[in-house]
């Protein structure tokens, strides 16, 4: 087995090309052994950390598997978040005594220390600006404190202002099984429903990734304080208001195969949610929340994408009271489209008062705009869709039986269709204009018929 030296840039050389400084042709097949390792270019990072990511170069025994190890322990350095730059240098040894087959691999890093900048994001039919900081490798583990400020406005003007602090550390130098905690301020306002709410708190979150997929179980301690917004705020949204100490743990599943975030053409998404309200404070419920997602191309450049999701909760406590602020809200150019963000369900006086169950299905086929211009190119940020979805709010009520229940949240869908473009925004957001027919509506329901635009993270 060789050694592991990490130390200080000692000079200039070319890291360019992980392949030996040999004349000729190279045979990678023939017997090669890694003698040594040594990574240049440390300032705080511990050695401890870095060496289980290198150590399995030692098991190569020809010069292929020696490139192949060296590309597999770069990606793994990278990986850890702490890098500006890795490159790769595999010599032969300059050990005296060494043998002909024994090589030395040089990693030259460049130590990434802050992290920061303004930035514009597209989210959930809103616009957010930021102002983030962050101190990259803190203690030498790969640790990171991060500092955000946001302000963001909804295109239906609801505005929220947040700052959070967060502190994020690995667990045995793994990336994917990491420590958070944190704390965060914020303030929402919420037109559609009629209210503002304050809150500060404190969170500690553990990931970790299983053959289920990537999990994240997270306690949330947070004071709120919920106020009518205007004058004209109704009384059943007023009778809500006041502060309320909310202490839950929420458990996380995502399980994502597909080959595009947001125009797949493969895989499938899954992501569940459970929470529990009532470890101290005084707001109790169990809330659970599921999505699924399905995605195939039936011809060249032609996909059909199936989706479902649906949630339910139960307040517990002696009065079984669930505010306007945890319940679920349907509606949106981008989940139950033909209808306004927050338009199916109770209303009072233009004020959505949420619900304790949904559902929500949509069927898509996405194609290339018409005569595919750009096609292989700009062309690709774009789709045609036809899609058709239908959804319910509702409750699930313990003391009736499932057939009742189902019966309760099925007779009264709504149902709309439509055709549109999508433009992907990056990989992280699209952008949606339809036009849609609402086809079955309910009185009290905020309809969105004709022209609909929407920007967003998430969609169905």
């Amino acid at each position: 087995m060789g050694t592991v030296h990490a130390k200080e840039i000692e000079g200039s050389t070319d890291m360019d090309n992980p392949a030996p400084r040999t004349r000729g042709s190279i045979d990678f097949k023939r017997p090669a052994k890694v003698q040594r390792v040594l990574i240049e270019g440390l300032e705080r990072t511990k050695e401890d950390l870095l060496i289980p990511k290198v150590q399995d170069t030692f098991t190569a025994e020809n010069f292929e598997q020696v490139v192949k190890k060296c590309v597999e322990s770069k990606a793994q350095l990278q990986e850890l978040g702490i890098f500006k730059t890795v490159q790769i240098t595999v010599d032969t040894c300059k050990v005296p005594g060494a043998s002909e087959t024994a090589y030395d691999v040089k990693f030259l890093v460049e130590e990434k220390r802050f992290e920061g900048g303004i930035h514009t994001s597209a989210g959930n039919n809103d616009v957010e600006s930021s102002l983030t900081l962050g101190l990259n490798n803190l203690f030498g583990r790969a640790e990171k404190l991060t500092a955000k400020y946001a302000h963001t406005r909804n295109f239906r003007s609801k505005k929220n202002n947040q700052a959070h602090i967060q502190f994020t550390k690995p667990l045995n130098g793994n990336p994917d099984v990491r420590l958070i905690v944190g704390g965060y301020n914020t303030n929402t306002d919420v037109p559609l429903s009629g209210y503002k709410e304050a809150s500060k708190g404190i969170l500690t979150a553990f990931t970790f990734p299983s053959t289920l997929g990537s999990h994240i179980v997270q306690w949330d301690g947070v004071w709120r304080d919920l106020r009518a917004l205007t004058r004209t705020t109704p009384f059943p949204i007023r009778e809500q208001a006041g502060h309320t100490l909310k202490s839950s743990v929420h458990h996380t599943l995502t399980a994502d195969t597909r080959d595009d975030k947001i125009l797949p053409h493969t895989g499938y998404l899954l992501k569940a949610v459970q929470e529990y309200a009532g470890l101290g404070g005084n707001v109790e419920f169990v809330k659970l929340n599921s999505e699924f997602q399905v995605n195939r191309e039936i011809l060249p450049h032609i996909v059909v994408q199936l989706s479902t999701a649906c949630g339910t909760m139960w307040g517990l406590g002696r009065d079984k009271r669930v505010t306007v602020n945890d319940k679920f809200f349907l509606g949106g150019p981008l989940s139950l489209r033909g209808f306004q963000d927050r338009g199916v369900g109770p209303q009072v006086e233009g004020n959505a008062l949420g619900a304790d169950a949904y559902w929500l299905c949509a069927a898509h086929v996405y194609t290339p705009l018409p005569f595919k211009p750009g096609l292989g190119g700009f062309g690709n940020f774009f789709r045609s869709h036809a899609f058709v979805n239908i959804g319910n709010v509702g409750a699930l009520e313990l003391d009736k039986s499932v057939k009742e229940n189902i019966e309760q949240l099925s007779e009264e869908f709504r149902l709309a269709y439509g055709v549109g473009v999508v433009l992907k925004l990056g990989n992280i957001a699209r952008m949606e204009l339809n036009y849609v027919v609402p086809v079955r509506v309910f009185n009290g329901d905020c309809v969105n018929p004709g022209i609909q635009f929407g920007v967003g993270v998430t969609f169905l």
